[in-house]
């Protein structure tokens, strides 16, 4: 037969040590680090314009992936009968 008390007691203690360790590593969060310092300046070029571009080519960085993806799909179902070991 267990004993049910030491089993509770384990546990009670595991718990109380869990949650020390939790709450103490939430404390070192408790301040805001300083601010960045001021790079001084405009951040616009000569034209008026905002330094690198109006806007980042997002677009081709996308489709690169979709295409990626989309590779890895195709291979992961072609070799999925050949082998036991699964394909990584």
């Amino acid at each position: 037969m267990l004993n049910t008390s030491k089993i509770m007691k384990k546990l009670f203690i595991s718990l109380i040590i869990l949650f020390t360790v939790l709450l103490s590593s939430l404390d070192t969060f408790a301040q805001i680090p300083p601010p960045p310092p001021d790079p001084g300046g405009n951040p616009c070029n000569t034209n008026g314009t905002q330094v690198g571009g109006p806007s980042a080519p997002l677009g081709d960085g996308i489709w690169l992936l979709v295409a990626l993806a989309a590779a890895y799909g195709i291979r992961r179902i072609n070799h999925k009968g050949k082998s036991e070991e699964p394909v990584s």
